[in-house]
C-alpha cells in the first residue's frame, strides 16, 4: 500500500509532494516509513529549496546537488560577528541534529537487519510450503491411486455378489424341484402300501424304483441345501467386502479432500510469503536510495559541528578567564566578610560577658555598675595591699569549694523527716499485716496437704486394691499392682505399675508386648472407675491392640460397668458394636456432605 503524508503534515505549493506519496510499503511499516521520511519533499535545485522553506518552514528539502536542507533560525547577537549565544546555539543545534541523524542511521540499519532476517525467514518459509506442497501432491496422487484401486475392488465385490446371489436363487429353485419330486414320490410310494396282496410283486418293483428315487432326490436336497449355504456364505462375504471397500473408500476420499485443503493452504502461505517478500525487497530498496542523502547531510552537519565546536571552544577559553577572575574576587570579599563578621562576634561575646559579670555582682553581692568599679576596681587597693589579680582568684576558688563542701540548706528538710516518719510507720504495720498473712497460709498450705495426702491414700488404697481385681480379671494366672515410688513423701511421689501375666517373670511395662501393655492401661483405667465412679466415661479405641480373649474379658468388665454410667465408646471391633445399646456413625454420601446414622439395638440397661 502507499504510504501518503501523516494528518499533521501540512500543505505543499503547487507542484510538490511529499516523498512518502512515492513510497509503497506494508500496513506494517507504514508508521516506521513516515519517521524515516519526515516531512521530506523533492525539489529540483536550491531556489525551489529555498522557496519551500520559505513556504512551509516545517518541510525538509531534499535536492540532488545539496542533500538535505532544513529552515534554522536564530535571535541574538550583533549583525557582524556570530554572538557567544549565538554560536552556542548553533553548536547544540549541531549537536542535536547530528545525534539525530545518528540514531536514523542506526534506526535504518536495524531496521534493514530486521528486513534481511524477515527476508531470510520468508524465503526459509517459502522452501518449506514448498517442500509441504510437494509432500502434500504427492499425497494426493497416492490417494487417487488407492482410490481408483478402491473402486476396482468395489466393482468386482459386486460382481461377485451378484453372481453369487444367481447361485443362490439356482440352488433354492433346485431344492425346491427336488422337494416337489420328494413329495411326489412319497405320495406313490404311500398310494403303492394301500394296494392288495395280488399286486405285491409289482409293488415290490415299484417301491423298490420309488426308495431309489427318494434316495436320489434327497441326496439333490442335500446337495441343494449345501450349494444354498455355499452361495449365502459367498454373498455374505462378498456383502462384507463391499460394506469395508465402501468405508475404505469414503476415508479415501476424506483424505483426498484434507490432502487438497493443505495444498490450497500451502498455496495461499506461499503467495502471501512471496508478497511479503516483494514487500521487504522495495523497503530494502528504498533505504539504499535514502542511505546516499543520509551520507552527504551526515558530511555537511559534521562539517558545521567542527566550526561550531572551534568557536565554542574559544567562547569557553575566554569564559574560563573571566571565571577564574571572578573567583578570585569572591575569595577576597570571602577573607574580607569573615574578618569583619569575627570582629563582630568578638565585640559581642565582650558585651555578653560583661553583662554576665555586671549580672553576678548584683546577683551574689549585691553591688551594682556605678559602684563596682570605683570600690572594687584594680586600682583600689586590697587590705593596705596593691590589687593582685591571681592571688584573689585562688582565695575565689577556695572559698567556693569551701562553700561546695557545706551545701545547700535545705528549709524542707524537717517536713521530709516527718513524712519518712509516716512512711515508716505505715511500711512497718504493712509488713505485720504480710507476716500474718504468710503465717495463715502455711497453715492453710499445711491444712490442704493434709487433706490431700488422706484423700490420696483413700484413692490410692481403693485403686491398688481394685486394680488387682481387675488385673486378675484380664490376665488369669497374674500378679499386678501398683507401688509408691517415694511411700515417705506423699505429696511428690509417684506411682509405678508392676504387671506379671501369667508364665512371665515380668516387671516393666516396656518389657509387654504391645497388647498387653494396652491391656494393662485399660486395667489401670478400670480400676479407677470402679474406685471413683462417674457417670459419664469416654473411650476412644481401647480395644484396637487385643485379641479376641482379651476383648471378651474387657467386654465383660464394659457390661458391668454400663450398670452404674454411662459408657461412649469409639470403636471399629464388631464385637464391642454387637454389645452395645446404640450405633452412631458419620458416613459421606455421594454429593460428598457427611451424614449421621444411627441405631438402636436394645433399650439401655443403666440402673440408678
Amino acid at each position: 500500500m502507499t504510504v501518503g503524508p501523516a494528518p499533521s503534515w501540512p500543505p505543499l505549493p503547487a507542484g510538490l509532494t511529499y516523498l512518502a506519496d512515492a513510497v509503497q510499503a506494508p500496513a506494517g511499516l507504514v508508521d516506521s516509513v513516515r519517521d524515516v521520511l519526515d516531512r521530506a519533499v523533492a525539489v529540483p535545485d536550491s531556489d525551489a529549496a529555498a522557496a519551500l522553506l520559505q513556504a512551509v518552514p516545517s518541510a525538509t528539502a531534499v535536492t540532488p546537488q545539496r542533500g538535505v536542507l532544513r529552515q534554522r533560525m536564530l535571535i541574538g547577537g550583533s549583525p557582524d560577528a556570530p554572538s557567544r549565544l549565538e554560536l552556542q546555539a548553533a553548536a547544540d543545534d549541531t549537536r542535536m541534529h547530528q545525534q539525530e541523524l545518528d540514531a536514523l542511521v542506526e534506526r535504518l540499519r536495524f531496521e534493514r537487519a530486521a528486513a534481511d532476517q524477515a527476508h531470510t525467514t520468508a524465503q526459509a518459509v517459502a522452501a518449506a510450503a514448498l517442500a509441504e506442497l510437494e509432500a502434500s501432491d504427492a499425497g494426493v496422487v497416492a490417494a487417487e491411486e488407492a482410490l481408483a484401486r478402491a473402486a476396482v475392488e468395489v466393482r468386482d465385490t459386486t460382481m461377485r455378489a451378484a453372481r453369487a446371489q444367481t447361485a443362490l436363487a439356482d440352488a433354492r429353485s433346485r431344492r425346491d424341484g427336488a422337494a416337489a419330486d420328494l413329495a411326489v414320490a412319497r405320495a406313490e410310494l404311500a398310494h403303492l402300501d394301500e394296494q392288495p396282496a395280488a399286486v405285491a410283486g409289482q409293488a415290490d418293483d415299484q417301491g423298490t424304483a420309488a426308495a431309489s428315487l427318494i434316495a436320489t432326490l434327497s441326496q439333490a436336497t442335500r446337495e441343494a441345501r449345501e450349494a444354498e449355504t455355499q452361495c449365502r456364505l459367498s454373498l455374505r462375504t462378498a456383502e462384507e467386502r463391499r460394506a469395508a471397500a465402501t468405508a475404505r473408500v469414503a476415508a479415501l476420499r476424506r483424505r483426498a479432500e484434507h490432502e487438497r485443503d493443505q495444498r490450497r493452504r500451502a498455496e495461499q502461505e506461499a503467495l502471501r510469503r512471496a508478497a511479503a517478500t516483494r514487500t521487504v525487497t522495495a523497503v530494502l530498496a528504498g533505504l539504499d536510495a535514502l542511505a546516499p542523502l543520509v551520507a552527504s547531510t551526515r558530511e555537511d552537519l559534521a562539517a558545521q559541528r567542527q566550526h561550531a565546536e572551534r568557536a565554542h571552544t574559544e567562547q569557553r577559553a575566554l569564559l574560563r578567564t573571566r571565571q577564574e577572575d571572578a573567583t578570585r574576587l569572591a575569595g577576597e570579599l570571602s577573607t574580607a566578610v569573615e574578618a569583619s563578621h569575627r570582629d563582630e562576634v568578638h565585640r559581642a561575646e565582650l558585651r555578653v560577658r560583661i553583662d554576665a559579670a555586671l549580672a553576678k555582682a548584683a546577683e551574689d553581692w549585691g553591688v551594682g555598675p556605678t559602684a563596682l568599679l570605683p570600690e572594687y576596681g584594680p586600682d583600689v587597693p586590697v587590705d593596705g595591699a596593691p590589687f593582685d589579680r591571681d592571688e584573689h582568684l585562688a582565695r575565689a576558688e577556695n572559698a567556693e569549694r569551701a562553700l561546695a563542701r557545706l551545701g545547700r540548706v535545705n528549709p524542707l528538710a524537717l517536713e521530709e523527716y516527718e513524712a519518712a516518719q509516716e512512711r515508716l510507720t505505715f511500711l512497718t504495720g504493712q509488713l505485720d499485716d504480710v507476716q500474718r498473712s504468710r503465717r495463715d497460709l502455711l497453715d492453710v498450705v499445711r491444712e490442704v496437704d493434709s487433706r490431700v495426702q488422706q484423700a490420696f491414700v483413700a484413692t490410692y488404697a481403693d485403686v491398688a486394691r481394685e486394680f488387682e481385681l481387675v488385673f486378675a480379671r484380664l490376665f488369669p494366672g497374674g500378679e499386678g499392682r501398683l507401688v509408691l515410688t517415694d511411700p515417705d513423701d506423699l505429696l511428690a511421689t509417684g506411682v509405678e505399675v508392676e504387671a506379671r501375666p501369667a508364665g512371665k517373670r515380668l516387671r516393666r511395662l516396656s518389657l509387654l508386648s504391645g497388647g498387653e501393655r494396652s491391656l494393662v492401661a485399660v486395667a489401670f483405667l478400670v480400676a479407677l472407675f470402679r474406685a471413683r465412679p462417674n457417670p459419664f466415661y469416654v473411650l476412644d479405641e481401647v480395644e484396637a491392640a487385643l485379641d479376641d480373649v482379651n476383648l471378651g474379658r474387657l467386654l465383660e468388665l464394659l457390661t458391668e460397668l454400663r450398670r452404674t454410667s454411662q459408657l461412649v465408646v469409639i470403636t471399629h471391633q464388631k464385637r464391642t458394636m454387637e454389645a452395645a445399646d446404640a450405633l452412631y456413625g458419620v458416613a459421606m454420601r455421594d454429593d460428598g456432605v457427611t451424614t449421621l446414622v444411627s441405631q438402636r439395638l436394645r433399650q439401655p440397661s443403666l440402673v440408678g
